[in-house]
């Protein structure tokens, strides 16, 4: 799963978030924030949108990484980034 999960857990302990803190920030459960971070759970497209904003990161980096499969470009992350999200 494009190691949503652990990039997600890094980020939000970097930022000195907590759960609690961080769910609160974008409307969700702790709990359903931590199965994200267990990976047991893909957040829709406006859950990751909230938390790449909040964690301030590209939607593309919290989906996929700086590079996902060496891609530098938008378009060529974009795919990897749209079917991590089942669009």
């Amino acid at each position: 799963m494009f190691d949503f999960s652990k990039r997600l857990l890094k980020l939000r302990k970097s930022r000195g978030l907590s759960q609690i803190e961080l769910a609160q920030k974008v409307q969700i459960s702790s709990s359903t924030l931590g199965n994200y971070e267990n990976d047991m759970g893909i957040p829709s497209l406006s859950v990751a949108e909230s938390l790449a904003n909040v964690l301030n990161v590209s939607l593309d980096y919290l989906a996929c990484g700086e590079k996902a499969n060496g891609a530098e470009t938008e378009e060529a992350v974009r795919p990897q980034a749209l079917s991590f999200y089942k669009i």
